[in-house]
């Protein structure tokens, strides 16, 4: 038996033409009937580990300025010192000041490159994600659905020293707790607190309510 596809009527495979609607059958054999698979469900990819935002390095221009200026006023002080060798001898001076310089800037490199490597923020498909630690990597997250405020914050320093960096305070209210994400030394915070909250608005547009 073929099918015929105009009319849809069964016909034996001996006869070539439908009795029906005068369709002539080219094939000698009728392909069988197949009904296309139903769609699958349209879904949007999970952004996990596509939308990251690390520590800026920006945030430490102010700081590295000032520390900068203290070089400077403590190389200043052992001339002056060494000048009028009131204080123990060459090497007490330099040596003193050398130490002070040594931990201050050591100290600082060493925080520029954790905070900078080890601290970042990441937005996924229904959740926001705070990741650090050297030693022991540690992640926090929060749901997105159960965002109730967005703040950004700046400093004079940041606005004018800093390129423009700034910090964004995330609350967040569940049923079990009263939660707060602080992301701070974030490059641009406006643009991030603009995607975090469109995300927040597409899942309550989708219905997805908080569990």
């Amino acid at each position: 038996m073929w099918t015929c596809p105009v009319c849809q009527v069964e016909v034996e495979d001996s006869v070539q033409q439908c009795p029906v609607c005068g369709y002539v059958r080219t094939q000698t054999t009728a392909k069988p009937e197949t009904k296309p698979a139903p769609a699958a469900a349209k879904s949007t990819p999970a952004p996990d580990g596509k939308v990251i935002w690390p520590y800026s390095g920006k945030a430490f221009r102010a700081r590295f300025i000032f520390y900068g200026l203290l070089t400077i006023l403590l190389v200043a002080l052992g001339v002056y010192l060494t000048m009028i060798r009131q204080i123990g001898g060459y090497y007490v001076i330099w040596g003193m000041i050398g130490g002070i310089l040594g931990v201050v800037w050591i100290w600082f490199f060493c925080v520029y490159w954790y905070k900078t490597t080890f601290i970042r923020y990441r937005l996924g498909e229904a959740h926001l994600y705070y990741d650090h630690g050297l030693f022991r990597s540690t992640i926090h997250t929060m749901e997105l659905i159960s965002i109730a405020d967005l703040r950004m914050q700046q400093t004079l320093w940041d606005r004018l020293i800093n390129g423009g960096v700034g910090t964004l305070e995330v609350f967040s209210v569940s049923d079990r707790t009263d939660e707060t994400l602080k992301m701070v030394g974030l490059e641009d915070p406006q643009d991030v607190l603009e995607k975090i909250d469109n995300a927040r608005r597409r899942l309550r547009g989708q219905g997805i309510v908080q569990m």
